[in-house]
């Protein structure tokens, strides 16, 4: 659970749980999966800092939030959540020691969670998740609808649009459209494990409102029949990198600690050793990797990163 969460059931402010363990195990909570943005955006946006932690915990002034947070309050609030964790108020950002101890917490933040609000259309958190729908044209066709044995027949309108597969891709567990697609959020390396880890996801994207859990998907158009793979394909290890490579980071140190909750939840019932990307025990396979496709420009090995040659 959050050593920190943001209390919204009366008012907005900053709860720091270290000062009050008993209680916080009762905490019903969302979280927000958002981009920060370019460098410039991520500069002017909302921040808890060593300076400002303490007028945080006594008030937050919603005009001072960016439009998105504000919608992910409501949001939560409409779902009876008491509290939202969101990572640039709950963790203290020019503290690199509470950084480091919060950023390694993940799998507890967004497995504990009661839901978590995808902000997936957003490329920063200066718009809002409420914004015009992405306009998918339609037909309404006059058809002859007749049942099978009885043969009554009766007339009536059938709505016809082109099909949102493709919009689908990149939810479903297909990284390489993230690219393609117009939910800029989700070809983020840091949000593949929060949607991993959550129990929950409410997707508000570009056209639909989408909702994922562990037994399946649901959208508003009704075109995906829960393709949620199952047993170990869904959490092998291999795929699960396959897909995690893909995605971007502002900086690349950040690769493993950006995988650092998933590989935790993975790690739990079993005696694994981790380093550099890949599990000792099965390190023979996990050396068969190979780099999919042409790489433009080269990738050049970063200095000052503690890693084997042979890690990807």
């Amino acid at each position: 659970v959050p050593r920190r969460l943001i209390e919204i059931s009366d008012g907005i402010r900053l709860v720091d749980f270290g000062q009050h363990g008993s209680h916080h195990k009762l905490a019903k909570y969302a979280t927000l999966s958002h981009s920060w943005g370019s460098k410039e955006a991520a500069s002017s946006l909302a921040k808890t800092l060593s300076t400002n932690i303490q007028q945080h915990m006594v008030a937050i002034r919603r005009d001072e939030l960016p439009q998105v947070f504000r919608d992910a309050i409501d949001v939560a609030r409409a779902l009876n959540c008491d509290f939202v964790w969101i990572d640039s108020l709950c963790i203290i950002q020019d503290s690199p020691e509470d950084w480091q101890e919060q950023s390694t917490l993940m799998s507890d933040v967004y497995s504990n969670a009661y839901f978590n609000i995808a902000a997936s259309a957003l490329p920063d958190s200066s718009g809002t998740l409420f914004q015009d729908r992405v306009h998918v044209n339609a037909l309404s066709i006059d058809t002859l609808m007749q049942w099978v044995p009885n043969d009554e027949a009766i007339q009536c309108p059938v709505t016809v649009r082109y099909s949102m597969d493709r919009a689908h891709r990149h939810i479903c567990g297909e990284a390489q459209y993230a690219h393609e697609s117009e939910e800029p959020l989700l070809d983020r390396a840091w949000v593949f494990q929060e949607r991993m880890l959550s129990r929950r996801t409410v997707y508000i994207s570009s056209s639909e409102v989408l909702w994922e859990c562990r037994s399946g998907y649901l959208c508003e158009c009704g075109n995906i029949n829960n393709p949620i793979p199952t047993g170990t394909d869904r959490w092998s290890w291999e795929n699960m990198m396959q897909e995690y490579t893909m995605l971007l980071l502002t900086r690349e140190s950040d690769r493993d600690i950006a995988l650092s909750g998933i590989r935790q939840s993975f790690m739990t019932g079993r005696d694994f050793t981790f380093y550099a990307g890949m599990w000792i025990q099965d390190l023979p396979q996990s050396l068969l990797w190979i780099v999919g496709g042409a790489v433009s420009p080269p990738i050049a090995y970063e200095k000052g990163l503690d890693a084997p040659s042979w890690s990807w």
